[in-house]
């Protein structure tokens, strides 16, 4: 689930080309007493180029804390279902240099937030990847002060923020209305046909035999 939402946003940025990389999900990792955010590939491999000098804009996302689930208020559509409601808290984290942008002035970070917010709010695509019921995005709060960004994503590295590029750090929170036998059994999420013995994802596509 948390795959299809980032990537489904991910994927929104990547259609406005407002920033030159758009990298996804990554976490905060330390090593030698800094920490700062990487990407992961694959087989043990990290990378996230986050130089505002080299791309003219970054942007990626980390999860915001824990992942919860609640009850569900919406009514089952059958007396099997289990209504259930998950909330998937991330943070946006971006940097674009000013001169790209339409509004170039001191708001433009603010102006930056709000377009974000609103590319965002759309998320009727996500629903119906998700297969869920409903599925909404709520802004819980946003800061453009460039030290405090830096500080907060490259801990104990002395980033240094550069004046004539924004830098921004937006708490979001999807909530997503789905059910349990949705969630774990076929939205986005990997099964195991026993009668075929292979593994298949939720659309039925074989993964391995």
């Amino acid at each position: 689930m948390i795959q299809t939402i980032v990537r489904y946003m991910q994927n929104k940025l990547d259609a406005e080309t407002i920033f030159q990389r758009n990298y996804g999900l990554t976490e905060l990792i330390e090593r030698d007493g800094r920490v700062f955010p990487l990407f992961y590939e694959t087989d043990g491999k990290y990378k996230l180029d986050f130089q505002p000098n080299k791309w003219f804009g970054v942007s990626y996302f980390r999860k915001n804390g824990n992942v919860s689930f609640s009850d569900g208020s919406f009514p089952s559509l059958k007396p099997c279902e289990v209504p259930v409601t998950v909330t998937v808290p991330l943070k946006f984290i971006c940097s674009i240099k000013k001169a790209k942008l339409k509004c170039d002035d001191n708001y433009a970070g603010d102006d930056l937030a709000f377009y974000i917010a609103k590319l965002f709010e759309d998320i009727n695509g996500l629903r119906t990847e998700l297969n869920a019921k409903r599925a909404t995005f709520v802004v819980g709060e946003y800061s453009t002060d460039s030290q405090k960004v830096l500080d907060s994503e490259f801990n104990g590295m002395d980033a240094i923020f550069k004046p004539e590029y924004v830098y921004l750090s937006m708490d979001i929170e999807i909530n997503v209305q789905t059910t349990k036998e949705c969630m774990f059994d076929y939205c986005g999420g990997v099964i195991i046909d026993e009668d075929a013995d292979r593994v298949v994802d939720s659309r039925n596509n074989k993964l391995r035999a």
